[in-house]
């Protein structure tokens, strides 16, 4: 009987604790802007899917070598309360965003912004990094998905 209980007791337990999770989707928004010799240029929403836990978060897109990118609106839409930069360095576009107070995304799904990539910016194959974390600051399950992360 003492095992039955002891079973249950840490079945129990370990249900009390569910696991945190966010994403990073990035897909096409559908927009095209035609360059000077009608090279088209790709616009990438950026956008997290929170569970309700996420106070941080960070990615980095690695980019073709000699890339034009446009970050300008990378961070654009983040919600009241939170505070990002979005960079890129020559072959990879990092952002970085976090809640000026211990608050979290609530439940759903957050468009950040987005980014404009040059023709034959996108990355092809590279891994795509994104880490999340909550209101103690702990990392949290964290994925990528959308169109291009294939």
């Amino acid at each position: 009987m003492k095992i039955y209980a002891s079973v249950f007791a840490t079945l129990m337990l370990s249900l009390s604790f569910s696991a945190s999770s966010a994403e990073l989707v990035l897909t096409s928004d559908g927009i095209s802007k035609k360059g000077a010799r009608g090279s088209q240029s790709e616009v990438i929403a950026v956008d997290i899917v929170s569970d309700g836990n996420v106070r941080g978060f960070d990615f980095i897109i690695p980019v073709s070598e000699g890339a034009k990118v446009d970050t300008s609106r990378c961070l654009a839409d983040l919600p009241k309360g939170f505070q990002g930069v979005c960079k890129f360095n020559g072959t990879e576009v990092a952002g970085i965003a976090i809640a000026t107070d211990k608050t979290s995304l609530p439940k759903g799904i957050h468009s950040v912004g987005h980014v404009t990539f040059g023709p034959g910016a996108l990355p092809k194959g590279g891994k795509i990094k994104f880490h999340a974390a909550d209101v103690d600051g702990n990392t949290i399950s964290s994925s990528v998905a959308g169109e291009i992360h294939k």
